[in-house]
Protein backbone atom coordinates (compact mmCIF):
# COMPACT_ATOMS: atom_id res chain seq x y z
CA UNK A 1 0.00 0.00 0.00
CA UNK A 2 2.82 2.41 0.86
CA UNK A 3 4.59 1.68 -2.42
CA UNK A 4 1.36 2.30 -4.36
CA UNK A 5 0.74 5.53 -2.47
CA UNK A 6 4.29 6.74 -3.14
CA UNK A 7 4.08 5.88 -6.85
CA UNK A 8 0.71 7.58 -7.32
CA UNK A 9 1.79 10.69 -5.36
CA UNK A 10 4.90 10.97 -7.55
CA UNK A 11 3.18 10.29 -10.89
CA UNK A 12 4.93 6.94 -11.34
CA UNK A 13 3.25 4.07 -13.16
CA UNK A 14 2.51 1.09 -10.95
CA UNK A 15 0.64 -2.16 -11.28
CA UNK A 16 -0.18 -4.49 -8.41
CA UNK A 17 -0.84 -8.23 -8.35
CA UNK A 18 -3.80 -9.38 -6.30
CA UNK A 19 -4.51 -12.90 -5.02
CA UNK A 20 -3.20 -15.98 -6.81
CA UNK A 21 -3.08 -18.38 -3.86
CA UNK A 22 -5.22 -21.52 -3.81
CA UNK A 23 -6.19 -21.12 -7.47
CA UNK A 24 -6.05 -23.69 -10.26
CA UNK A 25 -7.08 -21.44 -13.16
CA UNK A 26 -4.64 -18.97 -14.69
CA UNK A 27 -7.30 -16.65 -16.12
CA UNK A 28 -5.93 -13.28 -15.00
CA UNK A 29 -7.53 -9.95 -15.86
CA UNK A 30 -6.32 -6.36 -15.76
CA UNK A 31 -8.57 -3.79 -14.15
CA UNK A 32 -8.79 -0.93 -11.73
CA UNK A 33 -8.83 -2.13 -8.12
CA UNK A 34 -12.34 -0.69 -7.74
CA UNK A 35 -13.69 -3.00 -10.47
CA UNK A 36 -12.29 -6.30 -9.18
CA UNK A 37 -14.68 -9.09 -8.27
CA UNK A 38 -14.59 -12.39 -6.38
CA UNK A 39 -11.01 -11.94 -5.11
CA UNK A 40 -10.75 -11.83 -1.29
CA UNK A 41 -7.35 -10.09 -1.37
CA UNK A 42 -8.68 -7.39 -3.73
CA UNK A 43 -11.53 -6.75 -1.32
CA UNK A 44 -9.13 -6.23 1.59
CA UNK A 45 -6.81 -4.06 -0.51
CA UNK A 46 -9.69 -1.88 -1.77
CA UNK A 47 -10.58 -1.10 1.83
CA UNK A 48 -6.96 -0.38 2.79
CA UNK A 49 -6.39 1.79 -0.28
CA UNK A 50 -9.60 3.72 0.32
CA UNK A 51 -8.59 4.39 3.95
CA UNK A 52 -5.30 5.81 2.63
CA UNK A 53 -6.72 8.00 -0.13
CA UNK A 54 -5.99 5.72 -3.08
CA UNK A 55 -9.08 5.64 -5.27
CA UNK A 56 -7.63 4.04 -8.38
CA UNK A 57 -4.88 1.50 -9.04
CA UNK A 58 -4.17 -0.79 -11.98
CA UNK A 59 -4.15 -4.41 -10.84
CA UNK A 60 -3.94 -7.96 -12.17
CA UNK A 61 -6.44 -10.31 -10.54
CA UNK A 62 -8.59 -13.34 -11.20
CA UNK A 63 -12.28 -13.99 -10.81
CA UNK A 64 -11.42 -17.62 -10.13
CA UNK A 65 -12.44 -18.37 -6.56
CA UNK A 66 -9.82 -19.79 -4.20
CA UNK A 67 -10.09 -23.51 -3.52
CA UNK A 68 -11.23 -24.28 0.02
CA UNK A 69 -8.29 -25.53 2.01
CA UNK A 70 -8.70 -27.48 5.26
CA UNK A 71 -5.42 -26.13 6.62
CA UNK A 72 -4.64 -22.46 7.07
CA UNK A 73 -1.87 -22.63 4.48
CA UNK A 74 -2.13 -20.72 1.23
CA UNK A 75 -0.82 -22.83 -1.61
CA UNK A 76 -0.17 -22.03 -5.23
CA UNK A 77 0.39 -24.26 -8.21
CA UNK A 78 3.53 -23.10 -9.98
CA UNK A 79 1.94 -22.41 -13.36
CA UNK A 80 -0.68 -20.08 -11.83
CA UNK A 81 1.98 -17.90 -10.22
CA UNK A 82 3.98 -17.94 -13.45
CA UNK A 83 0.96 -16.83 -15.50
CA UNK A 84 0.28 -14.06 -13.00
CA UNK A 85 3.83 -12.75 -13.31
CA UNK A 86 3.68 -12.92 -17.10
CA UNK A 87 0.40 -10.95 -17.12
CA UNK A 88 2.00 -8.22 -14.99
CA UNK A 89 5.05 -8.17 -17.31
CA UNK A 90 2.76 -7.94 -20.36
CA UNK A 91 1.03 -4.88 -18.91
CA UNK A 92 4.32 -3.18 -18.04
CA UNK A 93 5.61 -3.73 -21.58
CA UNK A 94 2.34 -2.41 -23.07
CA UNK A 95 2.59 0.72 -20.89
CA UNK A 96 6.21 1.31 -22.01
CA UNK A 97 5.35 0.83 -25.70
CA UNK A 98 2.31 3.12 -25.50
CA UNK A 99 4.17 5.94 -23.76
Amino acid sequence: MLLAKYALNNNLNIISMMGAGNRLNADFLVSDIQKTEYDPLSKKMRKLYKENGINSLKVVYTKSLPIKNESCDIASISYVVGFAGLKVAEEVIKDIINK
